[in-house]
């Protein structure tokens, strides 16, 4: 009681000094399940980053409607970002949502963008065991591929209806597993606003086999000295589950041109298998 207490107070002064506030100089947009969390975790320690006050704040896709200054009320005051300190937030279903790249672009055009892109098959799984874990997906693997190949996203979507009205908020892209590994498609709406030298795209199987480099480049991309990669956490990982070599093969298959067109796009190779 008394820590939700604290917590409402603290809200309603950052909500009165919103207009104070900065908003965010970087934003993590994606993608979901390919080690945001452990990111944003590790950027929020470091010292010359003032994270946002949680870290998916969902402005750009589901709280739109709220308005700027509640959004710069999850941010730091303005007054403290000293020369050298920056502040940001970390929302990975930003990078598939069909609304979020012109959205952010139209508030917050400078700021720089940190994308996690994970093996595209391993993420679809890794999506479909979460919802499953959470209780918000009855269906096989098999069952809702199978559902969106032949229905698309709509179909996808239809899948968790019931589900979907037991939520306590609509993301229309929750059961989107195939949808959201399709990366070219979505790294085009964020290019056609923002120039390629404004992201970094980094592989996320690199970040957690051999982190010093993609830090490095991380901490130089956002301006920011004394990168510790001893202290890079792994958070909310899980063990990559077992799929049915059939469907894998299908998936990978289906997910096959939009990798291939991933690479063209960001002239960067991907050694997924």
């Amino acid at each position: 009681m008394l820590q939700r207490a604290k917590q409402t107070l603290g809200w309603r002064a950052r909500r009165a000094t919103a207009h104070w506030r900065s908003l965010p100089r970087f934003i993590v947009i994606g993608a979901q399940r390919s080690g945001t969390t452990s990111l944003f975790a590790y950027l929020a320690r470091h010292p010359s980053v003032r994270p946002a006050y949680r870290k998916e704040v969902h402005y750009f896709d589901l709280h739109y409607d709220r308005g700027e200054y509640w959004y710069r009320s999850h941010f730091a005051l303005s007054s403290e970002l000293k020369p050298g300190i920056t502040t940001g937030e970390a929302t990975p279903n930003y990078l598939a949502h069909p609304e979020a790249a012109n959205r952010t672009h139209a508030l917050v055009p400078e700021a720089k963008l940190l994308v996690l892109l994970r093996d595209p098959v391993e993420r679809t799984h890794s999506s479909w065991r979460l919802n499953r874990r959470q209780g918000w997906e009855t269906r096989t693997f098999e069952e809702a591929i199978e559902q969106e190949l032949s229905q698309g996203s709509n179909g996808a979507m239809d899948g968790g209806a019931r589900h979907r009205n037991a939520a306590k908020r609509d993301d229309p892209l929750r059961w989107s597993y195939l949808l959201k590994s399709q990366y070219a498609d979505h790294l085009d709406r964020w290019l056609l606003l923002y120039p390629l030298d404004q992201l970094l795209i980094t592989q996320s199987e690199h970040l957690f086999s051999q982190p010093e480099r993609p830090i490095k480049a991380i901490s130089e991309f956002l301006e920011i000295q004394g990168a510790d990669v001893s202290r890079f956490p792994r958070v909310n990982a899980t063990e990559e589950g077992e799929i049915d070599p059939a469907i894998r093969s299908q998936v990978a298959d289906y997910l096959a041109p939009y990798n291939q067109r991933l690479e063209q796009l960001v002239g960067t190779p991907f050694d997924w298998a």
